[in-house]
């Protein structure tokens, strides 16, 4: 989304050229910003506890108790 980046289909090297673009024009503050947010979404979806997570939730649906 335009609040993290932009998102370019491989092999479109048209479109890569204008997000980079979109991108060289944005205003320094604007860019920053963009930067911050991508960062977050990253550390939000892959940090190691969300990871732990992920994993502990698949192994519990995969696994089931004997009793």
């Amino acid at each position: 989304n335009d609040q993290t980046g932009y998102v370019v289909p491989p092999n479109h090297p048209a479109e890569m050229a204008n997000a980079f673009g979109k991108l060289l024009r944005l205003p320094e503050e604007q860019l920053s910003a963009m930067g911050q947010q991508a960062r977050q979404h990253a550390v939000d979806r892959f940090s190691m506890q969300r990871q732990i997570e992920a994993f502990d939730a698949l192994y519990s649906r995969q696994v089931k108790p004997t009793a």
